[in-house]
């Protein structure tokens, strides 16, 4: 998603609709996890980190997680997406 100027600018228009579909959304981060697995095996994992805002439930949380996670997917071209709240 950022490896040259057509990825950034994809990721300053991702920025964008998320500030408008998901308003609770403080600040994100998005980059590719190299996961080693027990039989030492790498995957690569697109990888959300998303923080909320303060007073954000984590009921709210949850719920948003998974239409989000459903929606970056699809806007993406993905299959596999993790979403991780710091």
């Amino acid at each position: 998603l950022v490896n040259d100027a057509k990825d950034t600018m994809s990721l300053r228009s991702l920025k964008k609709e998320l500030a408008i579909q998901y308003p609770k959304i403080e600040q994100f981060s998005f980059a590719k996890s190299i996961e080693l697995n027990e039989s030492e095996s790498f995957d690569t994992i697109p990888t959300l980190l998303v923080k909320w805002k303060k007073g954000t439930y984590n009921s709210h949380i949850r719920k948003k997680n998974k239409t989000l996670e459903a929606w970056l997917k699809i806007r993406l071209e993905l299959d596999t997406l993790r979403i991780v709240k710091y």
